[in-house]
Formats: C-alpha cells, structure tokens, sequence
C-alpha cells in the first residue's frame, strides 16, 4: 500500500514540475515580446490555483474520497483529479484568448518534450492549413493511408497541433500493425477556423474542401475522425459529402462527439461532477459557433473586431446537430468507431447517438474516463487505450500496397 501509494505521488509530482517548467518557459518563448508579459497573467493565475488546491485533492486522495456519484466506483488517480480540476478551473475562469493559449502552450509543451518536431509537415490542402504526422518523413499525405483529424474546443478554441502525443502513439501502434496493412500511414490534422471569428458554416465548408482535396490527391483509406466538436465536423462533413455525392470515408473515428447543440441535449452539470466540461460552457461555444453572440459576451474588452449577432442558424440543423439528421442519412455512413467516458457531460447523448444509427457504431465506453480522456496522451492514461483502440479500428480498414 505505501510503495503504491508512494509511486502515485511521485509520478504526480513529477508530472506536475513539468507541467509548470513547461508553461513557464515555452509560453515566453514562442511568443512576440511586446506581449509576453500580459500573456504570462493566465498561466500564473493557474499555477496559484494549483497551489491551492493541491493540499485539498492530496487530503482527499489520502482519505480515499471520491468525486463520482457510485458509491463503489474506483477511486480517480491523483494526477487525473489535478487535470480535471484545473480545466474545471480554467472554463470558469479563462477569457477565450487566454484559453486558446493555454492549450496551445500544453500542446507545444508536449510536443517539445517528446521531440516530436520531426514527424511534423505543415502542408495547405485547398487553402486551409494542414498539419501532417508520419513517422516516415519521406512520406506525403497522397501516399498514405490518411486520417483526417479534427481537433476539439467546442468551435472556439484548441488547434490541430494540440494532440500530437496521442497522434504519435497513434502512429507508432500503425506500424506496428503492419502484418494487418504494409501501406505507409499518416494523419493529417485541419487547422480549421474557430467562432465566434468565423461562425457556422465555415468550419463545415473548410472540412469539406479539405476532403475533397484527399478525394482528388490520395489514393488508399481515407478516414474522418475528431474529438468533441471535431467528432460533430467529421460527421457533419461526412454527411455534407454524402449530400453532394461523394465518396463517403473508410472510416469514422469519433472520441466524444459533440452530436447534438440543442441546450436540452445536455444535462445539468452536477450530475456528471467528475467531467470539467461545464453546461454553461457548452451553451457559450454553441452560441458563438451559431453565430448568437455579441463581442462583448465571449473576450476582453480592448479586443478589437467586428462579429456579427444574426441568428440565421438554429441548433436543430442537421449540419448543426448531427444527431437530428435522418436515421436513413446517418445508415449511410460507414461505421463508426466511439469512444466515451462514462463520466463526461456528453454522455447521455453519444449514447442516444449511438442508438440512433441501430448500434452500428463500435461504442467503447472508459469507465473511469472524463471528456475527450481517449486522446490525452501521455497525459491521461486513457490516452493508451483510446490509441490501441482507433489503431485495430483503422488496420482493420486500411489499403495495403
């Protein structure tokens, strides 16, 4: 029990120190000077709330408490508790700007510390910057089996580096799968444009042009997949794709898809009190993506732009919700690959999604998993599973030499 109990709060505090050298150094570091000094405010606040609440959750972890509502479950690691409550801490907390920092700063931070920079070519595919991941550097997207990634932050924040951890493991357990498919495997993550600056349908018609530019370049296995918004815009672009007749994807891989916009698909917040998504904030992001907010609503005062408040799209639309198309239209995609935490948010309607489409979907549901848990790696230790779990869904599906 002690030496458990002593490899816990070792690997915490480790991770933890990294975490902080990380956002203190790289936050200065890949940032113009004139503005180092008011963007250092966000991630100092976050430290001292660590700070904070750190004796609390290591009292609590001592004593076996827990957050969840079952009354046997397991108890959270301590490390996953601590990234919990600070993403809890900064969607209560954060301006927009200072949010899409943060992740952007942790996506750089991990992908510094990995050394993953050489796997990385930043192409532009029909316009929209692109970013392509092999392990091969000879290899370009139009030879390879291609994932088509888009990356999560409810339409408002995040960018498509921001998971490269998960996309390298990804990558490593393809090749290590090439008894099942010997073609060269590759992800191509879309650096699609965030609301309330570009309000629904640009997202949709960016994804699209990107697809069909795969359609015309690429000849093996081309999958869509995203996480939270990005799973609701692989859909929605499979479906838009459908609608023009295209060829539909390989593949769908969809880690907690955002499937439905409306605000009574999302349950109160206290109900899933081990998920840090929060149902204001879901409200906030659907409404900026609809294109519902006024500029005062979502930033900073002196930030200066003009954004429009038309309310010309409802959540309902089918591109919007994909959950609200058609059961026929939904059939008609090729099956699908979800991953859910049990304990997220977005649960209950990824399960109604799921149902939707007659089961079809290969539902994986992590028991102690929270929202998009399933690419957190090396963060979060679901990160393993969720990697090992897209990679037997894409062997199974690719094109061999």
């Amino acid at each position: 029990m002690q030496s458990a109990l002593a490899r816990e709060l070792r690997r915490f505090f480790s991770r933890a120190l990294v975490a902080t050298f990380l956002v203190h150094h790289v936050a200065l570091s890949h940032h113009p000077s004139p503005a180092r000094v008011g963007r250092m405010l966000a991630p100092l606040h976050a430290v001292a709330y660590a700070v904070r609440k750190l004796p609390l959750l290591l009292i609590a972890y001592l004593l076996g408490w827990t957050t969840r509502s079952e009354p046997d479950a397991r108890q959270d690691p301590l490390w996953t508790q601590f990234v919990r409550e600070m993403l809890r801490f900064a969607f209560r907390t954060f301006s927009l700007k200072a949010f899409r920092l943060a992740l952007r700063v942790g996506g750089v931070g991990v992908r510094t510390l990995m050394g993953l920079d050489r796997y990385l070519k930043r192409v532009t595919c029909a316009g929209v910057p692109c970013t392509f991941v092999c392990l091969d550097s000879t290899v370009e997207p139009q030879d390879a089996n291609l994932l088509v990634y888009f990356h999560g932050g409810g339409y408002c924040c995040g960018y498509n580096e921001m998971y490269m951890g998960s996309f390298y493991k990804i990558c490593s357990e393809m090749n290590l799968a090439q008894n099942r498919c010997s073609a060269p495997f590759g992800i191509l993550t879309v650096e699609y444009a965030l609301s309330p600056e570009a309000r629904f349908p640009t997202a949709l018609n960016q994804a699209l042009e990107v697809y069909k530019w795969c359609l015309f370049h690429c000849s093996r296995a081309i999958f869509l997949g995203g996480d939270s918004a990005g799973g609701n815009l692989a859909i929605s672009c499979s479906l838009k794709a459908l609608e023009e007749s295209l060829r539909k994807p390989d593949g769908l891989v969809l880690i907690s898809p955002w499937t439905d916009l409306t605000p009574e698909a999302v349950p109160d917040s206290e109900k899933y009190t081990r998920d840090y998504v929060l149902k204001s904030t879901i409200r906030l992001f659907a409404d900026a993506y609809l294109g519902h907010l006024e500029k005062k609503m979502y930033d900073e005062k002196n930030d200066e732009g003009t954004y429009l408040d038309v309310k010309k799209y409802n959540a309902t639309h089918p591109l919007v919700s994909v959950s609200r198309a058609s059961t026929e239209s939904l059939q008609a995609l090729p099956a699908p690959l979800i991953i859910v935490g049990q304990g997220e948010v977005l649960y209950p309607q990824i399960v109604a999604f799921h149902k939707k489409i007659k089961g079809r979907s290969r539902l994986m549901v992590l028991k102690n998993g929270i929202h998009i848990s399933a690419v957190c790696y090396p963060v979060l230790d679901d990160g393993t599973i969720g990697a090992k779990a897209i990679v037997e869904y894409l062997s199974e599906r690719c094109v061999s030499d």
